[in-house]
């Protein structure tokens, strides 16, 4: 990786929004660009939010927060893990570069409801 380009300046990221995820915050997603540490995300109030107002969130082998400002409840984490395990084998494709670009990871990623269930799959028309 060039030394100049870092996973927090956006080049090997994507942003989610609660829509498309089913989850109460934004999560942040990365592609692998360094080897310095295992798959994570990190999870944020807005999509303003500067690194220090997300936290780090490891998902293997299961999902833990490892750091940072945010403060999770029990259903928050609840929820977090549901969209983890539904999404695990995208995600680790996305770290490992297999899926290249975020429009494709974006079409794949699937959302839970609230309630913490898959979400129904929208089809064109509806």
């Amino acid at each position: 990786m060039p030394k100049n380009i870092k996973i927090l300046d956006g080049y090997a990221m994507a942003n989610l929004s609660p829509e498309s995820t089913g989850l109460p915050f934004i999560v942040f997603i990365f592609q692998n660009l360094d080897d310095k540490h295992d798959l994570q995300i990190q999870v944020g109030r807005s999509y303003k939010a500067w690194p220090n107002d997300t936290s780090t969130i490891l998902i293997r082998p299961t999902v833990r927060v490892i750091g940072g400002q945010r403060r999770f409840n029990a259903h928050e984490i609840a929820l977090l893990t549901q969209w983890v395990e539904l999404n695990r084998d995208v995600l680790i494709q996305f770290w490992d570069r297999d899926i290249e670009s975020t429009a494709d990871v974006l079409r794949v990623l699937k959302p839970i409801n609230s309630a913490g269930e898959r979400a129904p799959q929208q089809t064109k028309g509806s």
